[in-house]
């Protein structure tokens, strides 16, 4: 729970700025908002009871200039709250766990057993950042509340003490209201959570289960066990119903107790000449106003406890701790990059690279051809620190380096690009493979390495592929192409057969 509610604290704080300006904003739509009631303040005690029809025009039009006001401050207010939870938060949680997600030694892109599943990225990455910006929102929503009850009781209390007093009351007693129905409530609606789970995998089996069930006995058995079940789902509906039912016409009788309190003590003041009719109505509306903020306190807490399973999973995840990978001073750069006897398989005992051994040169240019299935892609990864070898080496001029160097050193194009979403993929396979491409052309990697490149575009756009052959850093083409071609434009190029 701490955790999480850090998690929120830095990101608000991280956003000071704009968390304010938000503020700003909810307290001015607060103020805004209040232009009903003060009209129809003045509308009844200046225009109809003292007779200032006169002014009625000018009345209207600056009541509507003040509507449309309100109502520009209300969608900057939405914009710039979209802006903050989506494009600054959001986009940041999100860049946070696909950059743990790349640097995490890949166990995301290529699983072992013991690495996490690609269920439970799915879950983290849509599910679990969606509960958090909600809750976030929601979160942000919740001081506006604060900021709106307090203007609102302000008003009140400046204009009838006895009423502000009574509109204070109400906040501990709906307090004391939701506490008493919370529990059970919650308590009831989980119960029927796990009896309809339950119900749903019984009716899997039951379909699964259909060829064999031969006999009538078998039969009624099931009908029976469903029966049982559905029985205690119905029942337990009830009750939540009836629970329900009751929150809402208790929350009633609060409503109505006050609002004739507060209607007696207006009256009252009315009869002694302290009040207008004007006032009493602006009282009513204001008073009125302060249970919405009372609901929305309440919601947000039940939305704050039903998020908090994906939050927490999501903490845990941004907690993961991977490589340093801030942006170094200096450019990268190798002489030599070896592999000596490298093997590496992603099923114990069957090795998809086998005691491998190759010397790339600063400036190379090697062209990879084999069979489907020879390692070629798996030696990409490799030299692109995306994998760790099992066996052997990987030495840059002639010290042995970390996963992180190699990333440092390297710019990898793989075949299937959607596990990073920094890339583009839209398009046919060919224009997706381009557009890819010409993001590459920009790196100043001393190392490119090409994985099937080629193989999806059309023959007379090859040389967009190729002219990285032209280019300064070592390049390794995986290909399935006429590399006899490829030489004849290429000369410099070196054909290495695994």
């Amino acid at each position: 729970m701490n955790k999480n509610r850090r998690l929120l604290q830095q990101y608000l704080k991280d956003n000071i700025w704009l968390t304010i300006a938000l503020l700003v904003l909810s307290i001015l739509i607060s103020i805004l908002s209040l232009t009903v009631p003060w009209f129809m303040q003045y509308f009844t005690d200046i225009i109809v009871i003292g007779g200032a029809w006169e002014n009625i025009g000018t009345v209207v039009g600056i009541f509507l200039v003040i509507i449309l006001l309100r109502f520009a401050v209300d969608l900057l207010y939405e914009q710039l709250m979209a802006y903050l939870v989506f494009q600054k938060i959001t986009l940041s949680v999100r860049k946070r766990i696909e950059h743990i997600l790349i640097f995490m030694e890949c166990k995301y892109l290529y699983k072992k057993k013991e690495e996490i599943s690609e269920k439970d990225i799915e879950t983290i990455l849509l599910g679990d950042v969606d509960a958090f910006k909600n809750v976030l929102s929601q979160t942000i929503k919740f001081f506006t509340e604060v900021l709106k009850l307090l203007v609102y009781i302000s008003i009140l209390l400046y204009y009838s003490l006895p009423v502000g007093l009574i509109v204070c009351a109400r906040i501990p007693i709906y307090y004391i209201v939701s506490n008493l129905f919370d529990r059970p409530l919650s308590t009831r609606s989980e119960k029927n959570r796990a009896v309809q789970s339950s119900l749903i995998q019984k009716v899997k089996k039951i379909f699964q289960s259909l060829p064999a069930i031969k006999t009538l006995q078998i039969e009624m058995r099931v009908e029976q066990d469903l029966d049982r079940q559905i029985t205690g789902y119905c029942k337990n509906q009830s009750k939540l119903s009836i629970l329900n039912a009751g929150y809402q016409e208790l929350n009633t009788a609060i409503n109505t107790i006050l609002n004739v309190l507060v209607l007696v003590l207006c009256g009252r003041a009315i009869l002694q000449g302290s009040m207008t009719l004007g006032t009493m109505m602006l009282i009513s509306n204001i008073q009125s106003r302060t249970t919405m903020p009372l609901f929305f306190f309440n919601n947000y807490y039940l939305q704050y406890k039903s998020s908090f399973p994906g939050i927490s999973r999501l903490v845990r995840f941004l907690e993961t701790e991977v490589e340093n990978t801030a942006l170094r001073s200096d450019s990268p750069h190798f002489e030599t990059l070896s592999l000596r006897n490298v093997s590496y398989s992603y099923v114990t005992g069957q090795y998809a690279l086998e005691n491998f051994s190759l010397e790339i040169k600063s400036g190379d240019k090697l062209i990879l051809t084999g069979d489907n299935m020879t390692g070629k892609s798996t030696l990409l990864k490799l030299l692109a620190g995306l994998l760790t070898a099992d066996n052997g080496q990987i030495l840059v001029d002639g010290k042995e380096t970390s996963n992180y160097e190699l990333r440092h050193i390297s710019t990898l194009f793989l075949q299937n690009q959607n596990n990073y979403c920094y890339f583009d993929q839209e398009g046919s396979g060919g224009e997706v493979q381009l557009m890819n491409l010409s993001i590459m052309r920009d790196v100043s990697s001393p190392l490119i390495l090409l994985d099937e490149a080629d193989a999806s575009i059309n023959r007379n756009r090859l040389d967009e592929v190729y002219r990285f052959l032209n280019s300064d850093a070592a390049v390794i083409l995986v290909t399935h192409r006429d590399t006899d071609r490829i030489l004849l434009d290429y000369p410099n190029a070196k054909i290495i057969q695994i």
